[in-house]
């Protein structure tokens, strides 16, 4: 969906899937620990990490998403329901304790991207809704690149994150633009003309064209 592609250019999760593999790979987190019950999983987070907004990565910020998860209770909520609590341990440390032997949990834990808390409390219509409807216009992560530009139903604009904790010292781009274009006829005839680069959503007819 649009929201989801937004949010997953700007904010990153705790670990990630490896590409085209079942292998978890350290992100945010840049190591882990699993009881040998298998029912507590302490994550050891990455320093010195800033979201867009300036603000720190650390363990209270991965509590307050976690906080706003369980409280909305919306997306892929459901695969938490195995946990029992969390709760930070230090600065750059937090832990989590399932009810039971919860095998899956690392691979969850791929499918929530951690964004910025004081963005999601700018963007409050009321104490304590966790910005439940306005937070997608101004997602705020740690990840390459920032929301620069949501022009609705025209096109979505992301840029270089200077301070990416990763670094730019390879070959990446500097400004992405996602034209929201709902006709597949249009995007391949785009396509073909050079002025997009990939398509989604094609037809099995666009496929076959040569």
């Amino acid at each position: 969906s649009t929201e989801k592609s937004i949010v997953y250019m700007t904010a990153e999760t705790l670990v990630v899937r490896n590409r085209d593999t079942v292998e978890i790979a350290p992100t945010l987190a840049t190591s882990w620990k699993i009881s040998d019950d298998g029912r507590v999983y302490t994550f050891f987070l990455r320093r010195n990490v800033k979201f867009h907004d300036d603000t720190p990565f650390n363990a209270e910020a991965v509590k307050f998403n976690f906080d706003r998860i369980t409280t909305l209770k919306k997306g892929f909520y459901w695969m938490l329901a195995p946990m029992q609590k969390y709760e930070v341990v230090d600065e750059h440390t937090i832990r989590f304790v399932m009810r039971d032997r919860y095998a899956l949990f690392l691979p969850v834990m791929t499918h929530f991207p951690i964004v910025s808390p004081k963005s999601v409390l700018d963007n409050e219509e009321k104490k304590g809704d966790y910005a439940a409807k306005l937070y997608i216009d101004h997602a705020v992560g740690t990840g390459p690149y920032r929301l620069a530009q949501w022009q609705k139903g025209v096109k979505i604009v992301h840029e270089k994150f200077d301070g990416y904790w990763g670094g730019w010292n390879k070959k990446h781009v500097s400004r992405v633009v996602t034209w929201l274009i709902p006709e597949s006829g249009t995007q391949r005839l785009l396509l073909e003309k050079g002025e997009l680069d990939l398509i989604q959503n094609f037809t099995v007819d666009d496929f076959k064209r040569e």
